[in-house]
């Protein structure tokens, strides 16, 4: 989960790399889509996909959500219930 708030942070960016190298699948959710304006919210993701980019073949999914709103939620479930449905189908 990555504050859409704030730009893009080291630790976040650290972290990623680590999860990459430890080989374990991930989505990034940006959150708090509603505490600033779209504009901000649009630079920000940018911002960071941009970051990894740079390092990244590949960028993971990406959500971009509100728990006001409820924006990105139905996404994120459909996604879970996949995932769900591809493991109990192994």
């Amino acid at each position: 989960m990555i504050d859409s708030r704030i730009s893009p942070q080291k630790l976040d960016l650290d972290f990623i790399k680590k999860i990459e190298l430890w080989q374990v699948p991930f989505t990034i959710i940006f959150t708090k889509s509603d505490k600033v304006t779209q504009s901000t919210v649009s630079r920000n993701v940018k911002l960071f996909l941009d970051s990894l980019r740079k390092s990244q073949q590949f960028l993971p999914q990406d959500f971009i959500t509100s728990s006001l709103k409820k924006t990105g939620r139905n996404r994120i479930l459909d996604l879970v219930s996949e995932m769900n449905n591809n493991v109990g189908g192994v």
